[in-house]
């Protein structure tokens, strides 16, 4: 699960929003974060540096949070929270997959490599326990992290 750090400076919504990603087995705290969560879209500026931020904003910040997109954060939450979205949306930014609305689509091998570097992360640079958890055999995963480092191919 991701690292996350809260940057919340509403106590109620800080509360669930620790709760969620807890139950959902994510751990929090500042330390290396792989995602930034915070209810201010002109902090998440300062955070996007750091990693993936994303905002939590009700319908009436809702303009604050898209010029925080536009800016480089990576997505917005809608508050109220509805059930699934926080934690979906944390998964997404940790493997740093492209939300479906920005940018236009990317070729299937630019995402292939960046998934297959998000696992790679995940397990440590761990081959073996990465392409177990992919389902593949480690020689295929070297192979195909061979194929994605040429040089002549664009990296992402």
């Amino acid at each position: 699960m991701a690292h996350v750090e809260l940057d919340i400076v509403n106590d109620e919504l800080r509360a669930a929003v620790r709760e969620r990603l807890e139950h959902a087995g994510h751990m929090l705290g500042p330390k290396a974060p792989e995602v930034v969560l915070t209810d201010d879209a002109l902090r998440a500026m300062e955070h996007l540096k750091r990693g993936p931020t994303l905002v939590l904003a009700n319908l009436d910040e809702l303009g604050a949070a898209l010029a925080a997109m536009r800016a480089g954060a990576y997505h917005y939450v809608l508050v109220p929270l509805q059930p699934g979205e926080l934690e979906l949306q944390v998964e997404r930014a940790a493997l740093g997959l492209v939300p479906p609305q920005q940018g236009p689509p990317l070729p299937l091998a630019d995402i292939e490599a960046r998934y297959l570097r998000a696992v790679l992360k995940r397990f440590r640079g761990n081959q073996t326990k990465a392409a177990r958890a992919l389902g593949i055999g480690r020689n295929t995963l070297w192979r195909k992290l061979k194929q994605y480092e040429d040089p002549n191919r664009t990296q992402l």
